[in-house]
């Protein structure tokens, strides 16, 4: 019979046999929890833009319209690949707060 190695244990995959927290990967980094931990999660990693696209095509995929903002056009862009302008924003009037004054060169 095998002799049993004294470093496992039940928990396979874990290190010393010390069961992983509830809610963290493998990697260390906690599981997102909602929409917004996601995007944050995504960004830190360098994968926001990566994962957007791949939204984009599933879309399209799908038969659905991409919408997005080009400048200040709300844009749907259709599988077939024709773009329509849904609406153009107007430009927001900013006026500074009295007492504020405005850094050159900023």
């Amino acid at each position: 019979m095998p002799t049993p190695n004294p470093n496992s244990s039940t928990n396979s995959g874990n290190r010393a046999g010390h069961p992983r927290k509830s809610g963290v990967r493998r990697n260390g980094r906690a599981k997102p929890t909602n929409l917004e931990d996601a995007i944050v999660s995504l960004a830190a990693a360098g994968k926001l833009e990566g994962a957007g696209r791949a939204a984009i095509r599933a879309q399209h995929r799908a038969g659905l319209p991409a919408t997005y903002l080009i400048g200040r056009n709300i844009v749907a862009e259709y599988p077939d690949g024709r773009k329509e302008i849904l609406r153009a924003l107007k430009p927001v009037a900013y006026k500074i707060p009295k007492g504020i004054k405005r850094l050159r060169g900023a």
